[in-house]
């Protein structure tokens, strides 16, 4: 038997509304325990907050849906009375799922919107890159929605994540499949941060379980197509 390992792409809307209760919770919090010093992006009247996702390339759909979620949420929380009577106002910018727009969208939000935080971010390799540049400003970056690793490691006071990483789930995956019905496992992943997390799974729990690597196969991102992210399956072959 062999095992193709890919992983599929994260419903989006299980990460908005326990997103959208946290940074109240933290907008609260921060208003309550520091009420003379005003943090950037909380105004007398409103906090400001961004996001960026994919509103024009391979993912704009998900971009979006995700963007429309966190929208709709805000509007019920300034609806209930807002954080601490301040109404939320979200940000939004489009990084068209590359890495360079997204890092970008990450320096205007802190420099020229003076957003409070970053919420729910979409895209692997978009908020892999871009959760670096939060962390050389020691800016929160909320609950991107996705898995990459570096998002919770190394551990910051400003990161926080709402899933387990990529590379995790495809471990637990590899785990129960190979637990059931031993054998061999092939790769078949994109070649950017998205496939480096789905080969460091496979293969860290290919090797614990005694099982063998026959395939590593490499497939192009094609950036005008939902295709690229979709050759997310895990296909097992039986003798």
């Amino acid at each position: 038997m062999s095992i193709m390992c890919a992983s599929t792409p994260k419903t989006p809307n299980r990460h908005i509304g326990r997103a959208d209760i946290v940074i109240l919770a933290l907008v609260s919090l921060l208003l309550t325990a520091s009420p003379g010093q005003a943090a950037q992006g909380v105004y007398a009247d409103e906090v400001v907050v961004g996001t960026h996702v994919d509103l024009s390339g391979p993912l704009s759909s998900w971009g979006v849906a995700v963007r429309n979620g966190i929208e709709m949420a805000f509007e019920e929380a300034n609806e209930a009375g807002g954080a601490n009577n301040r109404t939320l106002r979200l940000v939004t910018k489009d990084d068209g799922y590359a890495e360079e727009r997204a890092t970008q969208a990450v320096r205007d939000l802190v420099e020229n919107e003076n957003a409070f935080a970053i919420l729910s971010p979409l895209g692997t390799q978009t908020s892999h890159a871009a959760a670096a540049v939060a962390r050389e400003n020691n800016f929160l970056y909320l609950f991107p929605v996705t898995g990459p690793s570096n998002t919770a490691v190394p551990q910051s006071p400003f990161h926080f994540s709402l899933a387990q990483t990529i590379q995790d789930e495809i471990t637990t995956g590899v785990r129960r499949v190979l637990e059931t019905r031993p054998g061999n496992v092939a790769i078949m992943a994109p070649g950017d941060e998205f496939g480096h997390a789905i080969r460091a799974g496979a293969k860290a729990q290919t090797e614990a379980m005694g099982a063998e690597i026959i395939a590593d196969i490499t497939i192009a991102r094609d950036a005008s197509s939902h295709r690229s992210q979709a050759p997310s399956r895990c296909v097992i072959r039986f003798p």
